[in-house]
């Protein structure tokens, strides 16, 4: 950065004037919050204050699943680069990598919260003939490079969502379908 030259542990500016050294991060090495574009920082924040008027502020620290996050994020990502810009989809999934990021560094908020309590136990209604799964779900299992896989699968029209990691993995994927909406 122009006006100041490192020594050792501090930081000599110009004009004489000395400061500690940037602060180590986690990992040790220099934090730089000078070098984060406030371009971005703003559109975060507005993205933050547009949650806190709709969840309130700081709900998102109770706890979210990082899967969840992770998978809106990707789904925020997927809809900018279909074309809608009809709001800040870039913002949106960056708050879901912060909020990932965060929970990563952080579990201790989601330690209590069992899965159940995040995961419908239930799959939703069939997104292609609209039948009522809860009764009649069937899951279909497969093994491949070492893991299991499982889905949902529509006893009626045959239709299947994305493979989970076990059935209730596979609940949240199905339910994750987007719907038509009548």
């Amino acid at each position: 950065m122009k006006g100041f030259d490192t020594m050792g542990e501090k930081v000599q500016f110009e004009t004489g004037a000395t400061r500690s050294a940037t602060p180590a991060g986690s990992k040790g090495k220099p934090v730089r919050y000078d070098l984060i574009s406030p371009i971005a920082l703003r559109r975060l924040a507005e993205t933050y204050a547009e949650g806190a008027e709709i969840h309130g502020a700081r709900n998102w620290e109770k706890g979210l699943p990082i899967w969840d996050c992770l998978s809106r994020a990707l789904a925020h990502i997927s809809t900018y680069c279909g074309g809608d810009r009809s709001e800040d989809h870039l913002a949106h999934a960056v708050f879901g990598l912060c909020a990932s990021m965060h929970f990563e560094e952080s579990p201790a908020a989601m330690d209590s919260r069992s899965w159940e309590a995040v995961v419908p136990v239930e799959p939703s209604p069939c997104p292609a003939c609209g039948l009522t799964l809860q009764e009649g779900a069937t899951y279909e299992h497969e093994t491949s490079t070492g893991n299991d896989w499982t889905k949902v699968l529509c006893p009626k029209c045959g239709m299947t969502g994305p493979y989970g990691d076990d059935e209730k993995m596979a609940i949240v994927l199905w339910n994750d379908i987007p719907r038509v909406k009548e």
